[in-house]
């Protein structure tokens, strides 16, 4: 973002990222949200000091999968959901549908995914001939095929076998482009154990767009302040009618 300002603090509609977020899923009734902090921490805790949550540190950036691992300390539940803090745009319907799907997989590991017309920069969904999911490429992995492929990864997990998961966790590798521990390559190690793993799509990419430059930020601002008028639009509509 070029700011000396946590990415998640920058603010679109005079409210900031990471509010954004966290009112999309407050109405989920969790039992415990912990959120992982790194650059500029103390801005974060102070902007969400009146919010009930916990916060966990990760004093380097070593990807998704290194992020996930340093709350489990903080995690007791069996059923854990991970969302990335820089989609400010997600709607609580889409997140409901997710975990209404996922119950279905109830020994596996469940993503959300999403068609998008230009899928740069996302992790793309690979599927096997039937239509499971075979694995998740990151865009710098990826090769020529697997770059033409639409259905992206939106970074929304639900993982219902937490023994699996931190064991999983535990084997992660770092041995690609970015030098990363990508959660993703859980997707192979619960398959190796014998658990589905279970893309659910839904409609409307724009509510996924992950906010990484300037330019994000103001794609992000006109798609919400259009919500904002087509909501206003309809209730004076119905007022009218």
């Amino acid at each position: 973002m070029k700011s000396a300002c946590p990415k998640v603090l920058h603010e679109l509609g005079g409210t900031s990222m990471i509010q954004h977020l966290l009112d999309a899923i407050n109405p989920l009734e969790l039992s415990r949200i912990t959120l992982v902090v790194g650059y500029k921490e103390g801005w974060v805790r102070e902007e969400l000091s009146d919010r009930d949550v916990g916060f966990v540190t990760q004093e380097e950036q070593l990807g998704t999968g290194h992020a996930l691992k340093q709350a489990r300390e903080q995690i007791k539940s069996d059923k854990v959901l991970v969302l990335p803090g820089d989609i400010p745009l997600l709607k609580r319907s889409s997140l409901e549908n997710f975990l209404k799907q996922s119950r279905k997989n109830d020994e596996g590991f469940s993503l959300l995914s999403v068609d998008r017309e230009d899928p740069s920069g996302y992790g793309r969904i690979v599927r096997r001939d039937g239509g499971g999911v075979s694995r998740v490429v990151e865009e710098k992995d990826a090769t020529e095929k697997e770059r033409s492929i639409k259905e992206i990864n939106t970074g929304i997990y639900l993982f219902n076998n937490t023994h699996l998961l931190w064991e999983g966790l535990e084997g992660l590798e770092n041995d690609n482009a970015q030098g990363e521990f990508y959660l993703t390559d859980l997707v192979e190690y619960y398959i190796g154990s014998g658990k589905q793993v279970m893309a659910v799509k839904v409609d409307g990419s724009e509510q996924f767009l992950g906010v990484n430059t300037r330019a994000d930020l103001a794609e992000a601002s006109r798609i919400l302040q259009n919500r904002r008028q087509s909501s206003s639009d309809e209730g004076r509509s119905s007022a009218n009618s």
